[in-house]
């Protein structure tokens, strides 16, 4: 022992008594002599002795529903029910299946129709234009009185747009 070890020691007794006194006494278990030597053979040998071949579970039906029940009633397979069940309910609050208010045609005023038609022209085809339109239709119409000026200024902004056949169509 260094003079270090002493110094510990002797400030240990002084310390603590009941200390010193048991670290000098060891752990206090000790084995027999050569008892590990055996041991594992002694074990092995009382394992094959005392061994009884399982049989396999053979259960019935009903066991194996209330087996199966049983483990719904398990913490995590509860809450992960639980979830499944929670965001169910909310995307079907969420998400309405059925919606009750149904619009006919004949229900929108003719502004609102207007309107849209005002705002969406150049969405529609032309030919759907030209089909609603009859000859009996132009008749009813008054034309303001219209000067050879305007129309030609007229004229001259669309004649570009317009085609040979069309032009000849109109002569």
């Amino acid at each position: 022992m260094n003079e270090k070890d002493k110094h510990i020691k002797k400030e240990l007794e002084e310390i603590a008594p009941l200390l010193s006194e048991l670290k000098d006494k060891g752990d206090g278990f000790e084995a027999p002599f050569k008892y590990f030597d055996g041991l594992a053979d002694d074990i092995m040998n009382q394992l094959e002795e005392n061994e009884t071949p399982v049989k396999p579970a053979s259960d019935s039906l009903l066991n194996q529903v209330g087996a199966f029940f049983q483990s719904l009633f398990q913490p995590r397979t509860a809450m992960a029910f639980a979830t499944v069940l929670l965001l169910l309910v909310a995307g079907w609050m969420y998400f309405p299946t059925e919606v009750n208010q149904t619009t006919t045609f004949a229900e929108v005023s003719d502004e609102i129709l207007e309107n849209y038609i005002n705002e969406n022209i150049d969405d529609f085809e032309e030919d759907l234009f030209a089909g609603l339109v009859t000859e009996d239709d132009f008749s009813s119409l008054e034309f303001e009185q219209i000067n050879d000026t305007d129309l030609d200024k007229y004229l001259d902004e669309i004649i570009d747009d317009i085609d040979e056949n069309t032009l000849e169509d109109l002569l």
